[in-house]
């Protein structure tokens, strides 16, 4: 890569204390060295500061701010509004990059310009360890469910032509909300088929602690975009809730205790079809 443009790795911090200074850690070994960490403290309870003032000290590309408690769409849209570089990567205080993430992700933009979003396959780690598959990205489908993870390397110019993300996705889909926003259906996104990102699951963690609302986080993002979806029905096979419904433990419990049941009421159909199939071939043959 010949020209070597800062990337602002953007990092809002609630109560990580225990897991920031991994996060932190796999920014500072990146390969691609030109980047600057900016490190907002959202009005932490726990060591999450000492932490943090710590690391920074000992490496001038990191910087912190500290802020009251207001949710981290507020804290990351301050972090980037005091961040100075012209590509911008979001990255929770509890998740992990690989060395490569930003090397990798730089050379897909500069061999097309045109790109207006770069993310990459990930892996689930800590109480969970699995890829997450996602599907390919698609426009009409990113409607119905969330196709990228909010760690996507994407230039400051196209954020700056947003508002960025909204703070009333308080209890979480708030990186889907902002692709709704940020992307139109003639973007090009693209996705490197690499695990470089690491997407920490933790007993608090807001998808598994069912902090996240999904019902009525589903109805603000339709809120948010009421234009947008009014320009679209796409198949509600397709949605988070039914996707959540279908892989549910109660589905797929439910499924197995009623199969059996399907299958008798199906004999019993064939049965009595059977019985009214001869029963008419007894009258035609006696009439």
């Amino acid at each position: 890569m010949k020209n070597k443009p800062l990337v602002s790795v953007i990092v809002p911090c609630y109560n990580q204390g225990k897991y920031v200074f991994e996060t932190l850690k796999s920014v500072q070994k990146q390969t691609f060295r030109n980047f600057e960490c900016v490190i907002v403290n959202d009005g932490s309870s726990d060591d999450s500061q000492n932490v943090i003032e710590i690391f920074c000290q000992s490496d001038s590309r990191f910087r912190f701010f500290y802020k009251k408690n207001e949710g981290v769409s507020i804290a990351r849209n301050y972090a980037i509004k005091h961040s100075r570089g012209e590509y911008i990567l979001p990255l929770d205080a509890d998740d992990v990059l690989s060395p490569d993430y930003l090397q990798e992700s730089l050379e897909v933009f500069s061999n097309n310009p045109n790109i207006k979003l770069v993310y990459t396959e990930t892996r689930l780690f800590g109480r969970i360890n699995s890829t997450l598959k996602l599907p390919d990205y698609n426009f009409e489908l990113l409607l119905s469910r969330n196709l990228i993870v909010c760690t996507a390397l994407y230039k400051r110019v196209d954020y700056d032509k947003t508002k960025g993300y909204n703070p009333n996705m308080s209890s979480g889909l708030e990186d889907w909300d902002f692709w709704l926003s940020f992307l139109t259906p003639k973007d090009i996104v693209y996705k490197i088929n690499k695990e470089l990102f690491f997407y920490r699951i933790k007993k608090d963690s807001r998808n598994v602690s069912g902090e996240t609302d999904i019902t009525n986080q589903r109805k603000q993002i339709w809120y948010n975009h009421r234009d947008l979806y009014s320009s679209y029905f796409f198949n509600p096979k397709e949605s988070v809730e039914y996707i959540l419904l279908i892989n549910s433990i109660e589905y797929r419990l439910g499924k197995i205790i009623i199969s059996p049941i399907k299958k008798a009421i199906r004999c019993y159909d064939r049965f009595i079809n059977y019985i009214k199939h001869n029963r008419f071939i007894f009258h035609l043959y006696n009439c």
